[in-house]
């Protein structure tokens, strides 16, 4: 008996719990270069009209090192998304720019790219490097 309460009360904390988070996933799409990985994540803001877009960009290649990079998300239908760059202060190429060779962002919107529509994520790192990934929701 005392095993189907705690089991009944171990419920009813998982339900409320889970039914007062402040956002819900929407969509999650992933992608790859040759050198990088994406992750495009959108989840519901804290109203009803706003979106969170959460984005991780991971360098794939142990065996060059990260020190300058920018990145470029652009929507077809919306256009520019969100960008951003990093510089290591070493300029000598030896000391990555990227925490575990990642780096994380988020964008809150009240507009989504449509779906079937393209989400292009371009990559330049090291001065003369450039990659794209194509992501389509």
């Amino acid at each position: 008996m005392k095993g189907f309460r705690f089991l009944i009360v171990f419920l009813l904390v998982v339900i409320v719990v889970s039914g007062c988070s402040k956002s819900s996933e929407e969509a999650r799409e992933k992608g790859k270069s040759d050198h990088w990985k994406a992750e495009y994540i959108i989840t519901h803001g804290e109203d009803a009209e706003s979106y969170m877009i959460l984005f991780n960009l991971s360098f794939t290649d142990p065996s060059q090192v990260v020190y300058d990079m920018s990145y470029d998300i652009t929507s077809e239908g919306i256009g520019p998304q969100l960008s951003g760059s990093s510089s290591s202060s070493d300029k000598s190429g030896k000391t990555s720019t990227l925490i575990n060779n990642t780096i994380s962002t988020s964008i809150s919107m009240y507009r989504l790219p449509e779906e079937g529509k393209k989400i292009t994520i371009t990559i330049k790192w090291n001065g003369d490097k450039q990659e794209e990934i194509i992501l389509i929701p």
